[in-house]
C-alpha cells in the first residue's frame, strides 16, 4: 500500500499500472490529458513518494510535460484551453480554447507555431529581439486586432471577440476542412469595420457591427427557407384539408415564423443600407493587408512601440 500526499492509501501495483498505461496515451499530436498522473479519488496531482519506486522514463516524460503545462497553463490565465506535443520539437504548446476544438471534425494539425513552416502574409511571426511573446495579428474575417490564436501550423486561426463567437466562427469556418467556409469575395471589402448609428441615435461598436452583418446572413437564409416550406405547404394543402390532424396548427405556426424572420430581416437591412451613409470608411490599420479572409501578421507591437517612442521629439524640441 502507498499513502498518496492527499491522504489516500492505494495499492502500489494498481496505482503504478494505472499511471503506466495512461502514459501510453498522450502520443504526439493528441490534446494532451493528465488524469493518470492524478489521485482516483480526489484528482490531486501525485507526488513522487507516490510513484516510488523510480517511474520509467515514459512516466517521467510525461510528469515533465505536465510541469511545462502547468507553467503555460497559468501564462495564459484563466481559461480552459488545449495543449498538444508538436510532432517537430516535441515540446507542448497550446493550440486554441476547449470550445473551438469541441467544434473541429476534421483532423488537426499538431504543429507548434515555430516549428511551422507557413509564411503568413505580413511581418514576421517570430520576433528577433522579443521571440513570439508581442506578436499581433489581424482578424481573419474583419479590420480588428485578433484576440484569439486557434489551431496550428497551416490550420491556425486568428480572430477576435466577435468572430470567435462560436454562431459566428461556425459560418465563416468550416471545421470538416480546417479551412474558409466562404470564398474570399464573401467575406466583405475592407474595412468591415464600420460606424453605424442604431435606433436610439448612438454609434455601435465593432462587436456590435459584426454581429449585425452576421445575423443578417444567417436570418436571410432561415427566411428563405422558412417562405420555401410555407409555399410548398400550400400546394399540399390544395390537395389535403388542412383542418385535419394538426395541419392548420402547423401552417399557423410556420406563417409566424415565416412573418417574424421577414420583420427581423427588414429591420436588420435598414441598418446595412445605413453603413455607406456614416462618413468615411477608414481602415483602422492604415496598411495595405490582404483580403478579409487571409491570415495577416502586424509584427511585434513592442519593437514598434519602441520605434514611436524615439520618432517622437523631445521636451527640449530635439
Amino acid at each position: 500500500m502507498v499513502t498518496t500526499d492527499c491522504d489516500h492509501r492505494l495499492h502500489a501495483h494498481c496505482l503504478r499500472a494505472r499511471v503506466e498505461v495512461g502514459a501510453q496515451h498522450n502520443n504526439e499530436g493528441d490534446p494532451l490529458l493528465f488524469d493518470f498522473l492524478e489521485c482516483p479519488f480526489c484528482r490531486s496531482r501525485l507526488g513522487e513518494a507516490a510513484l516510488a519506486p523510480a517511474p520509467s522514463a515514459v512516466v517521467r516524460r510525461q510528469q515533465e510535460i505536465a510541469r511545462m503545462v502547468d507553467k503555460l497553463q497559468v501564462e495564459l490565465g484563466p481559461g480552459r484551453f488545449i495543449f498538444q506535443v508538436c510532432r517537430r520539437c516535441t515540446l507542448p504548446y497550446c493550440s486554441g480554447e476547449m470550445a473551438c476544438h469541441s467544434m473541429a471534425r476534421g483532423k488537426v494539425e499538431a504543429i507548434c507555431n515555430p516549428c511551422s513552416r507557413d509564411q503568413p502574409a505580413g511581418k514576421p511571426k517570430i520576433c528577433s529581439v522579443h521571440g513570439a511573446d508581442y506578436i499581433a495579428w489581424k482578424c481573419r474575417y474583419c479590420c480588428s486586432v485578433a484576440t484569439f490564436e486557434c489551431f496550428s501550423g497551416r490550420q491556425q486561426l486568428h480572430v477576435c471577440d466577435t468572430c470567435h463567437d462560436n454562431r459566428v466562427l461556425d459560418f465563416l469556418f468550416d471545421f470538416n476542412l480546417m479551412a474558409n467556409a466562404l470564398p474570399l469575395e464573401q467575406y466583405g471589402v475592407c474595412p468591415v469595420r464600420r460606424s453605424v448609428y442604431g435606433n436610439c441615435g448612438n454609434p455601435l461598436d465593432p462587436s456590435q457591427l459584426k454581429a449585425i452583418e452576421r445575423r443578417l446572413a444567417i436570418v436571410s437564409e432561415k427566411a428563405a427557407r422558412c417562405e420555401k416550406e410555407l409555399e410548398e405547404l400550400l400546394q399540399w394543402g390544395g390537395q389535403v384539408d388542412l383542418q385535419g390532424q394538426n395541419n392548420a396548427g402547423a401552417l399557423h405556426r410556420l406563417r409566424r415564423k415565416a412573418h417574424s424572420l421577414r420583420v427581423e430581416r427588414e429591420d436588420l437591412g435598414r441598418l446595412v443600407d445605413g453603413w455607406p451613409a456614416c462618413g468615411a470608411l477608414v481602415c483602422p490599420f492604415n496598411c495595405m493587408h490582404p483580403p478579409t479572409g487571409v491570415e495577416y501578421c502586424l509584427g511585434c507591437t513592442l519593437c514598434e512601440q519602441i520605434q514611436n517612442d524615439k520618432s517622437q521629439p523631445t521636451s527640449d524640441g530635439e
